[in-house]
């Protein structure tokens, strides 16, 4: 009897171990961002360290463009440009860190040209970079990008409180809710060929006026 009850309770808790695995499974945050009630799907990131400055203490900062996309779409570089192609979901982003070797920590939008800021950002949904065109675009005004690193992958968490989206008309109207965003994975590095061109393609961005992505 005392026989039966072991294997009894080896059972259970076998069980019990493989019911918190699965559960475990099913709450993991999945790679993608999410606002006024719809989620859109990533798959990849990219990073490149796109300049070097200094803040208003004479300190040296690095801007690093981050780019979280769909399965559609690719990123790489020609000469001094960031090139995209194909056709998909992005999250992008300049942060700019303390380290030319992207730094952990929380990254706040709407700052000025200091470590720990978000200085630009591009949200869109099945963004076809040859025509423009897209399905929903979202403008980040305020908020949170926390980012972590473990085993070789980092975790990008985004949590913007206010935005901006356009509505059937393109006019500019403020957005309902949050924008949350969630990506952790392997991050390709890629470097330029050549000097970065500071003028390059704005990806016609109604928020971004100017932007350098």
């Amino acid at each position: 009897m005392k026989k039966l009850s072991n294997s009894l309770l080896l059972m259970l808790l076998a069980s019990a171990f493989l019911m918190f695995a699965c559960g475990g499974d099913d709450e993991r945050p999945k790679n993608q961002f999410s606002a006024e009630g719809d989620s859109y799907k990533l798959s990849k990131s990219y990073s490149v360290l796109a300049d070097q400055i200094e803040d208003e203490d004479g300190n040296d900062i690095y801007i690093h463009y981050v780019y979280l996309v769909g399965d559609g779409l690719d990123v790489d570089v020609e000469g001094g440009n960031i090139e995209l192609s194909g056709e998909g979901n992005i999250l992008a982003f300049g942060l700019i860190s303390s380290d030319d070797d992207l730094a952990e920590g929380t990254y706040e939008f709407g700052g000025g040209a200091e470590a720990g800021v978000v200085g630009e950002s591009l949200i869109y949904s099945d963004y076809n970079p040859n025509s423009g065109e897209y399905d929903r675009i979202f403008g980040a005004i305020e908020g949170t990008i926390k980012v972590s690193k473990s085993g070789g992958k980092t975790t990008f968490k985004i949590n913007v409180t206010e935005f901006a989206t356009l509505d059937e008309e393109g006019d500019e109207v403020e957005g309902e809710g949050s924008l949350k965003g969630y990506f952790n994975g392997k991050v390709t590095v890629i470097e330029f060929e050549e000097e970065p061109a500071r003028k390059s393609k704005n990806f016609n961005n109604p928020f971004t006026k100017g932007f350098n992505f």
